[in-house]
């Protein structure tokens, strides 16, 4: 198996404390050499009704494909009770995003978030 390259972001903007904690111990048991970058507090992007969040990048080594890595990512966010219900009120629980895979860009869009731009010196 491959080792591959991952950088994620993670993000609530209903209990973060709690939802973030939560998700960076899920993460740590999944791929234990993970890297987090500091907590910021961030407008909410592309959701005008929404509150601000908490939000942080992540990085890590794994052997899972992309599927496998977006689906242990959705399993955190149901765990944490994220629901679409909630999310068209603006209300996010818990967002992980897979932004880039080895170095393939996954979410271009959100790498020109202000607070995002750093990573894109990361991928060819």
């Amino acid at each position: 198996m491959s080792n591959h390259r991952c950088i994620a972001c993670i993000g609530s903007n209903k209990f973060p404390l709690q939802h973030i904690t939560y998700a960076r111990e899920a993460l740590m048991e999944l791929w234990p050499s993970i890297f987090f970058e500091s907590e910021l507090n961030t407008p909410a992007e592309d959701m005008p009704n929404s509150e601000p969040f908490v939000n942080l990048v992540v990085h890590f080594n794994c052997e899972e494909t992309i599927e496998e890595v977006r689906r242990k990512f959705k399993q955190i966010e149901r765990d944490c009770g994220r629901s679409s219900a909630e999310k068209e009120k603006g209300i996010i629980r818990m967002d992980i995003d897979l932004l880039i895979y080895d170095d393939k860009v996954l979410k271009p869009r959100q790498l020109r978030w202000p607070w995002l731009q750093h990573l894109a010196s990361l991928v060819n």
